[in-house]
């Protein structure tokens, strides 16, 4: 559903009925047409942000950050987390965390398009992406394992990659792929008694599945959303702390914590992903209405910018994963060459200025 200029051009006539000629009636119409180009030509790029308050996908635009729509809902949709485009057919995967699944919808029309996942022992899942190999990977949730699944059926394939022990509680939250050697990382919060506790971020081959290191360092409590920086950092939300931390993705070291505790009123916060225009974007789940926010943080220094999407715009309650789409459409090759002779026509009337200008069939 792109932004486009609706043009309906008929010959122009004056007042009394006289047919219009020359300059004025070419460049006139030569106008009409170069805006039109120019209104099939804006982008539309938005945020899908996952409402789990009200078991929605919502639509933000991606500069003003105003609400424009719903892009997920129905289907029986319980609890949305994690999100991302099918690369083979354009639409939108959902993580229905109660569901248990992953479903498809049309992200232009909400429509629901059924369950995508298969088989599996999804538990509670929360984060997936895409891989290499160009199937997809979802958290486990509490069944503490990454699985694989066929990236075009969604049919069950294998485990593909296990979290850190734990004998009382263990959790898996989102799931990335990259890094030096576009491995797969994924947050993991485990509890073992007496043994002790680990929650950070596990790195693992993306080949293999096999472990290659735990995080360390850092004071992560519950660490949730990923994502890596234009820096080559990984930055882990700390959902418990109110903080966002970054780490080394070849080593898995603390660096530094980017954005501090409560900053611009961070509250548990969840997804986030770099923008377009380099700065963070942070899903803050809140936990009310008025708390439930989308907050912008600055890509260099972690400094607040502001709320993105203020606290329940178009509904929004307690927001887990965000993602950043472009429906922009694709002009048809005639619009292409019409819009390419657009400006000659206009500089070429201005040239000719006070003179008839000689007819040309495809602007009348």
């Amino acid at each position: 559903m792109g932004r486009y200029l609706s043009v309906h051009i008929r010959n122009p006539v004056y007042e009394g009925g006289f047919p219009m000629r020359g300059p004025l009636a070419t460049s006139s119409v030569a106008v009409v047409l170069w805006l039109s180009c120019q209104a099939t030509a804006l982008a539309q790029q938005e945020w899908l942000v996952s409402s789990s308050g009200t078991n929605e996908v919502l639509r933000y635009d991606a500069v003003t950050g105003s609400f424009v729509g719903i892009a997920a809902q129905g289907g029986g949709l319980n609890t949305p987390a994690g999100l991302t485009l099918n690369p083979n057919n354009g639409q939108l995967l959902v993580v229905g965390a109660q569901n248990n699944a992953v479903l498809q919808f049309n992200p232009l029309t909400s429509a629901f398009l059924g369950t995508f996942t298969s088989g599996g022992t999804l538990t509670i899942p929360d984060g997936l992406s895409y891989g290499p190999d160009g199937n997809l990977y979802v958290s486990g949730g509490t069944t503490n394992s990454v699985q694989r699944f066929n990236g075009i059926t969604g049919s069950f394939i294998n485990n593909f990659a296990t979290g850190a022990a734990g004998n009382l509680f263990t959790a898996l939250f989102d799931v990335r792929f990259g890094g030096p050697n576009s491995d797969l990382y994924f947050t993991n919060q485990t509890v073992n008694i007496p043994s002790g506790s680990f929650s950070g971020i596990r790195r693992h081959d993306g080949s293999t599945g096999a472990h290659i290191w735990n995080s360390s360092g850092g004071s992560l409590g519950t660490p949730a959303g990923i994502a890596f920086g234009p820096d080559g950092l990984l930055y882990v939300a700390n959902a418990s702390g109110n903080n966002i931390q970054r780490f080394n993705a070849s080593t898995g070291a603390f660096v530094s914590t980017f954005v501090a505790a409560g900053s611009g009123g961070l509250a548990r916060p969840y997804g986030m992903a770099f923008g377009p225009d380099g700065h963070l974007y942070v899903a803050s789940y809140g936990g009310s209405l008025a708390t439930s926010t989308v907050k912008r943080f600055d890509g260099t220094t972690g400094a607040f910018i502001g709320d993105f999407v203020t606290g329940g715009s178009g509904g929004l309650n307690n927001p887990t994963y965000l993602l950043f789409v472009d429906f922009t459409p694709l002009p048809e090759p005639t619009s292409l060459a019409l819009c390419s002779r657009v400006p000659a026509a206009l500089f070429g009337v201005r040239r000719r200025s006070g003179t008839q200008a000689p007819a040309d069939p495809e602007l009348e």
